[in-house]
């Protein structure tokens, strides 16, 4: 049960994020219009809106139904998966919520405006300009923590495995 109240905290808190910021852009920024927010790092960070109807880096622009559709099934793939998780495994479970709220999120944006409200302008010189939302970063956090922590758990499992054969080696011979 903690697991899911887990995940409801977690996802909920991506979601409102997300939309709350995503409705502050639609209310004071027009489409293409750009703002400073700290001048110093306005090269490299500003906002941004922009529609977009594809994914990542602009793919697969014009895909709106197509990724509503693959989106959908994404998150209930992620419930099915978060349901095996073990009640131990915390960080998987945050992990899995961040996903989970922030592909809500962008789900949301295409049932409503038929694309994703995307804002987050980062700029790093001569390899990407890329504009995105808080859902897509609560998404990409969420897969590296999964990755991080599943290469960490592999580490542990190894030591343990070590560890026992280390003791098993020690012991006097009978």
């Amino acid at each position: 049960m903690r697991k899911w109240v887990l995940l409801l905290l977690i996802a909920s808190l991506a979601l409102a994020i997300d939309q709350m910021a995503k409705a502050w852009v639609i209310a004071n920024m027009e489409i293409g219009q750009t703002n400073e927010i700290i001048p110093p790092l306005a090269p490299y960070f500003q906002l941004t809106r922009i529609t977009n109807t594809g994914i990542a880096f602009g793919m697969f622009t014009g895909g709106n139904s197509i990724l509503l559709g693959l989106t959908s099934i994404v998150v209930v793939v992620l419930l099915l998966i978060y349901r095996k998780l073990p009640a131990q495994a915390v960080v998987q479970q945050i992990a899995y919520a961040m996903i989970f709220g922030g592909a809500l999120g962008n789900i949301i944006d295409r049932v409503r405006f038929g694309h994703v409200v995307d804002f987050v302008h980062v700029v790093i010189p001569n390899w990407v300009s890329n504009v995105s939302n808080f859902a897509d970063h609560f998404v990409f956090v969420g897969v590296v923590i999964i990755l991080v922590d599943s290469f960490l758990e592999e580490r542990r499992e190894k030591q343990k495995a070590f560890d026992k054969e280390q003791i098993s080696s020690d012991l006097p011979s009978m």
